[in-house]
């Protein structure tokens, strides 16, 4: 009786860690990631430090990207314009709308 107990019990174990355990993705998830524009602060955008380029960015971040990925870049002025089209425009496209 002790052993047929000891065996169904361990059975019933093993079952239990199996579905306790199921097969599923191991890696990290990002939690979100911008679709138009690149993450914030946008001053390391526009001084060249671009990182993933995703396709569906606004035309402007587009082109600053192409423009560096082609070995050209911006001016400090060029620079500054950059930071304040892209916050102004990443501020109003984020804004709550009733």
């Amino acid at each position: 009786m002790n052993r047929r107990l000891v065996a169904i019990s361990l059975l019933v174990v093993l079952l239990l860690s199996q579905v306790s355990f199921p097969c599923a993705d191991n890696y990290v998830h990002p939690l979100f990631s911008y679709q138009h524009a690149p993450e914030n602060p946008y001053e390391n955008f526009a001084a060249g430090r671009i990182g993933i380029v995703k396709p569906t960015y606004r035309r402007v971040v587009l082109y600053a990207a192409y423009r560096y990925l082609n070995g050209g870049g911006f001016s400090s002025a060029e620079q500054q314009t950059l930071v304040v089209s892209g916050t102004r425009s990443f501020a109003t496209r984020n804004r709550i709308r009733p």
